[in-house]
């Protein structure tokens, strides 16, 4: 049974109304339904979650659904794209979506193989512009460090106050390391004294741990802020908001200060699937503030030693939902290109205006 306007404003707006580009978000759903089945559609509305940022989970898949039917042979991605672990997959469908977007009229290829010394590579894909030569692609999803995980669940713990208690409030929980469970602990006391508390407040937590700041926005308005005196490091975040009535009226939003380190051991894995005698490229999905802030100065820096040689570049990229000023969620994809001056194979001038 097809989706419908009626179906989507119901199920997955609890009754609010689409207003924006509605004939497109019905066709999405149905093409989504029909690509991977209803089963993954339930399954891309978390529990309890209902709301605009659901609806567009589906509108994006749509949508680079949609850029995958343009490619010949892409019926073993799509296969790959229907399992629960998918990351790598869905990595790769919203590479070349970026790609398509950057250059339309680019020819796309899944799976070339190559030979190189009686063995056969198969890089994830090649392109070119029509009248060039190839480039090949490996792509890569590293998804987060166990290191990560155990923060993003401290972050959920702390954030999880938010779903309790009347008073409205926004608090962010800014800390300048990864806490200890009995740091944690002290947060928690001190998070549930200070959201009793009227107007701004800033309270310092024990051991130069970090900061609780409340009430510097409004309930529901998330910002990242490094604060005046506060070191321009890669964080970590997360926030929940607790909405009544379709209004925001309390959230707390938590920062930790991280550094991922797992790029060489990636970048080495990756290169590896490529030939030396071609054009080639990776692109890595940057998955936290870490990998994107801190990243391009290390490949730089493998690169200006000599390293990688048969790598053209390395993009990053990254997927998200931003809140525009007129208050739509909207999807956006953003990449950075780091070159590698000393690639036996550079890669094309148009690809380097592109992704940069």
């Amino acid at each position: 049974m097809p989706w419908s306007r009626a179906d989507i404003e119901r199920d997955w707006l609890g009754g609010e109304r689409l207003t924006t580009q509605v004939d497109r978000t019905v066709e999405m759903f149905n093409l989504v339904e029909a690509a991977l089945g209803r089963d993954w559609v339930a399954r891309s509305r978390l529990p309890g979650q209902i709301g605009i940022s659901s609806v567009l989970r589906v509108r994006v898949a749509g949508e680079i659904l949609a850029t995958l039917r343009r490619i010949p042979r892409h019926d073993r991605l799509l296969t790959r794209l229907r399992r629960r672990d998918a990351r790598d997959a869905w990595a790769e469908a919203r590479a070349i979506h970026l790609l398509v977007e950057a250059a339309p009229n680019v020819v796309i290829e899944l799976e070339p193989p190559v030979h190189l010394r009686g063995r056969e590579l198969k890089p994830d894909l090649r392109m070119s512009k029509p009248g060039d030569d190839w480039v090949y692609v490996e792509v890569a999803s590293p998804g987060d460090s166990l290191g990560a995980r155990r923060l993003f669940r401290v972050m959920e713990h702390l954030t999880e106050g938010s779903a309790t208690g009347s008073d409205s409030y926004a608090l962010e929980i800014f800390l300048r390391r990864d806490p200890t469970q009995a740091e944690v602990d002290t947060i928690v006391s001190q998070v549930t004294q200070v959201t009793k508390l009227q107007g701004k407040n800033i309270e310092e937590l024990p051991h130069g741990l970090g900061v609780l700041f409340l009430n510097f926005t409004q309930p529901g308005l998330v910002r990242l802020d490094d604060h005046p005196g506060e070191p321009d490091v890669p964080r970590l975040g997360r926030a929940q908001v607790h909405i009544e009535g379709g209004v925001p009226t309390r959230h707390i939003q938590t920062r930790i200060a991280y550094v991922d380190q797992r790029l060489n051991r990636l970048l080495s894995k990756e290169a590896r699937q490529l030939a030396h005698g071609y054009r080639n490229l990776v692109m890595i999905e940057a998955t936290s503030t870490s990998m994107w802030r801190t990243w391009p100065s290390h490949i730089a820096t493998r690169f200006s030693r000599g390293f990688h040689t048969r790598v053209g570049g390395v993009c990053l990229f990254q997927c998200g939902y931003m809140a525009r000023d007129d208050g739509v969620l909207r999807w956006e994809m953003e990449t950075g290109l780091t070159t590698n001056p000393h690639a036996i194979n550079p890669l094309p001038g148009w690809m380097a205006e592109k992704l940069s």
